[in-house]
C-alpha cells in the first residue's frame, strides 16, 4: 500500500463536495496494490483534515486491500465518506470474514501452485429478479412482506449480504447458495413513521467477481393515518411569542380519529384541543395548501422561562389502536443560546482536535463581538451566517496539554446589552 497526502483533492463527477480521499488499485508488478491519496482540506467550506478522517480512510485502504469494496457509512471500515467524521470506524465482522476468506483463497493458490498442482476455476454468478419492486400502496402502519428471487449461475459457491439504506428495510441473512441454485430473499417495510412515496435501496454485495455489488430499488406509496403539521416547525420563541405555540392534527375523520388526552412533558403549561377545518400545506409530502380537516392543538407554556433551550413534548392520547399516543417535539428558546453549552471534545493528545458550537436567537439578528477562552491550549474562533441570526465556534485544541480533565471557560461577547456574555465550558480528556 501507499499512501500520500494531497493539499486539496477535485469534485468528483456529479457531486458539489471534494473528494476527503482516492483509492485505486493496480495489479502491477513491483508497484503498490492500493493507492491512497488523502487531501489535507475537507468538506464544503473547506477545513483542515482531522486524525480521526485519516484514521478512517487508512481504515478503510486496509479492507480495500484485504478485497471489501465500499459501503454506505455505518460504522465500519468500508464505510467511508468525504464528509468529516466525528468517530473512528471499526472493523465489522463482514470484513473480517472476507479477509479471512481472501487470506485463506491466496493460501490455497500458493500451495497447489508450489506443488504445481492444476486448479479448476470456480466463480459464482450472480442473478437478482425482479431489481426493482414497485409494492403498490399501503396504509400507515401495515407491514409490507416481499421478497427477490437470488439465482447463481455460476460455478462456485455465493456469498450474499444486504444492505439496506433504511431501518424500515428489515433484511434476513441469506446462506450461500451453492452453483445452479436458487432460493428466495426475504425482506419486509416497516411503515409506522413513513408516508408518502418511498423509494427505497437495498445493496446487494456478493463473491461474483463480474457483479459484486447489485443494487435493489424499492418503491411503495404509503397513506398516512394522521399528519402533524406545525407552521413553525416545533419553534418556539419564548420571548416573541411569550410562550404560546399552536400545530395542527391532519386526518381524514375526526369522528372516528379522537384525541382523548393530552399533557406536556418538559415544562410547565396547558394544552387546549379543538376541532379544526381550514387549508394548510404539508411540507414533507410537498402538498401545497389544501383545504383539511381534524385538530388544533393550542400550547401556553410558562413564560417564565430562563435564557437557554429546553425541549418539550406534546403528548396526545387517542383512540386509534395502532396510534394510541402522538407526540410532538418543540424546541423552546429564550433569548441567546450556545449550543451545546457544554463541548465535550472527548478524548485528545498530542494532536490538535477541532470541534464547532452554534450561538443563535430565534427572534432577531445580533452580532458577536470576540470570543475568549481560558486555556491557554485552546484557540477559539467565529464566522457568521449571513442574517445574523447564527454565529459558528470553532474551538480548536492545540495539542500538548497535562494528562487529566482539562476545562475551560469560553465567553461569547455579543452587542445585546440584555446579554452582553453567553458563556459555554470546553472539556477534554487528555490521554
Amino acid at each position: 500500500m501507499r499512501i500520500s497526502f494531497e493539499p486539496s483533492l477535485p469534485l468528483p463527477a456529479g457531486s458539489d463536495l471534494p473528494a476527503g480521499a482516492v483509492h485505486s488499485v493496480a495489479y502491477v508488478s513491483g508497484e503498490p496494490a492500493v493507492e491512497t491519496v488523502i487531501g489535507l482540506q475537507r468538506g464544503n467550506p473547506a477545513l483542515p483534515v482531522d486524525a480521526v478522517d485519516v484514521y478512517n480512510e487508512v481504515g478503510f485502504a486496509l479492507a480495500y486491500y484485504y478485497g471489501a469494496g465500499q459501503t454506505q457509512p455505518n460504522g465500519s471500515f468500508t464505510g467511508r465518506s468525504d464528509v468529516s467524521m466525528r468517530s473512528r470506524n471499526k472493523p465489522s465482522l463482514w470484513e473480517i470474514g472476507i479477509t479471512k476468506f481472501n487470506l485463506e483463497l491466496v493460501d490455497f493458490l500458493n500451495t497447489n501452485l508450489e506443488k504445481k498442482k492444476r486448479v479448476a476455476a470456480q466463480a459464482p454468478s450472480v442473478v437478482l429478479q425482479p431489481l426493482t419492486l414497485d409494492l403498490g400502496s399501503t396504509v400507515q402502519g401495515q407491514d409490507v412482506d416481499f421478497t427477490v428471487q437470488a439465482s447463481n449461475v455460476g460455478t462456485g459457491p455465493l456469498a450474499l449480504r444486504l444492505i439496506p439504506d433504511c431501518g424500515c428495510l428489515l433484511v434476513t441473512r441469506p446462506a450461500p447458495l451453492d452453483a445452479q441454485k436458487s432460493a428466495l430473499l426475504r425482506l419486509s417495510m416497516e411503515t409506522t413513521d413513513f408516508v408518502g412515496d418511498q423509494h427505497k435501496k437495498v445493496l446487494v454485495y456478493t463473491n461474483d467477481p463480474e457483479r459484486p455489488v447489485v443494487e435493489l430499488t424499492i418503491k411503495l406509496r404509503v397513506k398516512p393515518v394522521y399528519r402533524i403539521l406545525d407552521p413553525k416547525s416545533g419553534l418556539v420563541d419564548a420571548k416573541a411569542s411569550e410562550g404560546k405555540h399552536e400545530f395542527f392534527v391532519v386526518v381524514d375523520d375526526p369522528e372516528s380519529f379522537r384525541i382523548t388526552d393530552s399533557q406536556i412533558d418538559g415544562w410547565n403549561g396547558k394544552v387546549s384541543i379543538e376541532r379544526w377545518s381550514g387549508t394548510i400545506a404539508d411540507p414533507e409530502l410537498n402538498e401545497p395548501p389544501k383545504p383539511k380537516k381534524g385538530y388544533r392543538i393550542k400550547v401556553q407554556l410558562d413564560p417564565d422561562i430562563p435564557n437557554g433551550r429546553l425541549f418539550a413534548t406534546v403528548l396526545l392520547r387517542t383512540n386509534h389502536e395502532r396510534f394510541g399516543i402522538l407526540r410532538h417535539g418543540m424546541t423552546v428558546q429564550s433569548g441567546i443560546v450556545a449550543s451545546p453549552n457544554v463541548l465535550f471534545m472527548g478524548e485528545v493528545g498530542k494532536d490538535p482536535k477541532r470541534m464547532h458550537l452554534f450561538v443563535s436567537r430565534l427572534s432577531k439578528p445580533f452580532n458577536v463581538t470576540k470570543v475568549e477562552v481560558d486555556s491557554p491550549y485552546f484557540r477559539v474562533e467565529h464566522r457568521s451566517n449571513a442574517n445574523g441570526t447564527e454565529h459558528r465556534v470553532t474551538v480548536t485544541y492545540l495539542g500538548n496539554a497535562e494528562f487529566g480533565l482539562l476545562a475551560s471557560q469560553l465567553r461569547i461577547y455579543t452587542d445585546d446589552p440584555q446579554q452582553p456574555v453567553v458563556s459555554a465550558l470546553v472539556r477534554a480528556s487528555v490521554q
